[in-house]
């Protein structure tokens, strides 16, 4: 639906995001106000280790008076793209640094007021960085944690991970990882399979194929790392 602008003016200058109010016109042409806030979107980085393990910081939000786990993320500078801003972020908020870049995605976060846009990458090939954290002013409390992709994707489902750039950026990841095809429903994760069979290898198993007959599914697993083949069956 195509609104005609008759006038715009911001109400709010803010260090976050500024405030504008303009009033449309329908096409029948009777008149409306929408209230936008105008944001300079960011960057979201989900940092893999090659054995399937995902850094998640946990940082207090003010509005919320809580809190909760995240990806790490930041605000674009003005004028600054968006996988340096990833870059940045990364190093300041865990402490590493990524060799490996791919943009999963630049979601529309709350569409229906704002017009943010972050874009989430997947950062892979990490090591440690010579400085170590450089957190700013206020993230003293923000702590670094590292989970099996597998219990992030539980988290979701648990409802401590409520984030939503975080969600999306797990979920799509996952798919990513895995080379998954299909609803990011992946097999491995509803079964709990997060890591090899082997004992002495924690590698992130994938699925090779699959076959489903007479309400069984059958999965054929293979871990980048260590090669190791399994099958899983599960009455569907």
């Amino acid at each position: 639906m195509n609104l005609k602008l008759l006038n715009r003016r911001t109400v709010f200058e803010g260090r976050v995001f500024d405030i504008i109010v303009d009033d449309v016109e329908y096409p029948s042409g009777r008149p409306s106000v929408r209230e936008v806030a105008k944001h300079s979107g960011g960057a979201v980085a989900l940092p893999v280790f090659p054995d399937g393990r995902v850094i998640l910081i946990r940082q207090h939000r003010y509005p919320l008076g809580e809190f909760i786990w995240e990806l790490p993320a930041g605000k674009l500078h003005p004028g600054e793209d968006p996988l340096e801003c990833a870059r940045r972020e990364l190093e300041e908020e865990t402490g590493y640094l990524a060799s490996e870049w791919t943009l999963l995605n630049s979601i529309f976060t709350t569409p229906g007021f704002c017009d943010e846009v972050l874009h989430i990458y997947l950062a892979g090939g990490l090591s440690e960085a010579p400085g170590g954290r450089k957190p700013e002013e206020g993230e003293e409390t923000m702590t670094v944690s590292v989970f099996p992709i597998g219990e992030t994707v539980r988290m979701i489902e648990r409802m401590e991970i409520r984030d939503g750039k975080s969600i999306c950026g797990i979920l799509q990841g996952l798919r990513h990882l895995s080379g998954a095809t299909k609803a990011p429903d992946d097999r491995r994760y509803r079964l709990g399979i997060d890591r090899c069979v082997r004992t002495d290898c924690d590698g992130l198993p994938a699925e090779v194929s699959h076959y489903e007959r007479n309400n069984w599914l059958t999965s054929e697993m293979r871990c980048p790392r260590c090669a190791t083949r399994f099958t899983v069956k599960v009455e569907m």
